[in-house]
This record gives structure tokens, C-alpha cells and sequence, in this order.
């Protein structure tokens, strides 16, 4: 076939657990974010009154979100690339399979 295209299903699986490998980073940073609180008290009278805080607050739960998405992310896509080489392994031995039978058929017994 001119101008096809060969994928390893070992190098997509070797990519997912390297992708994986960051789940621990971003597992740690929504850690650290999600045990990140200011007291009130550290806004001071003039941060309180001018809702600091609570823009602090909004971010704060924002950004905590975001990595919590990352990292549920980074799984996703691990378990996608899992599931591709998966799929070309399959389809490869599907492939062979069939071209045995044609062969068989054609021939009277391949090899």
C-alpha cells in the first residue's frame, strides 16, 4: 500500500504510562491547592471590605477544578492510548487471520 502508515502498539503504551507517570505531579499540585486557605484575618480590614477574599476564594476553587480536570485527564488519556494500541494489535491479528484464510482458500494450505 503506497503512502500508508505503521503504528506501534508498544510505543503508544510506552507513551500512555509516560503520560501517566505525571498523574503524581498533578496529584500533588491539587493537593497543595486544595489545601491552600487564607484566614480571614490575613486580608486585613481593607481586603475584606473590598472582597478580596472572596475573589481569592473564587479562584482558588477555580484553579483547584482545573487540576483536578488535568489530572483526571491525564488518566483519560492514558487509558485512550491503551485502548489504540489495543485496537491495532487486534486489528492486525484480525488482518492476519483473514489473509491466512485467502491464502488457505487459494492455495490449499498456506503455511
Amino acid at each position: 500500500m503506497s503512502g500508508g502508515f505503521r503504528v506501534d502498539p508498544d510505543a503508544l503504551v510506552r507513551c500512555g504510562t509516560d503520560i501517566e507517570g505525571l498523574r503524581g505531579k498533578a496529584d500533588d499540585v491539587l493537593t497543595k491547592a486544595s489545601e491552600g486557605d487564607v484566614a480571614p484575618i490575613s486580608w486585613g480590614l481593607l481586603g475584606q471590605m473590598t472582597g478580596l477574599q472572596t475573589k481569592y476564594d473564587l479562584l482558588a476553587a477555580e484553579f483547584e477544578l482545573f487540576a483536578r480536570m488535568a489530572a483526571d485527564g491525564i488518566t483519560h488519556l492514558n487509558d485512550r492510548l491503551r485502548a489504540s494500541a489495543a485496537a491495532y494489535r487486534d486489528s492486525d491479528a484480525n488482518t492476519g487471520h483473514a489473509l491466512s484464510r485467502v491464502e488457505k482458500d487459494l492455495f490449499g494450505g498456506g503455511s
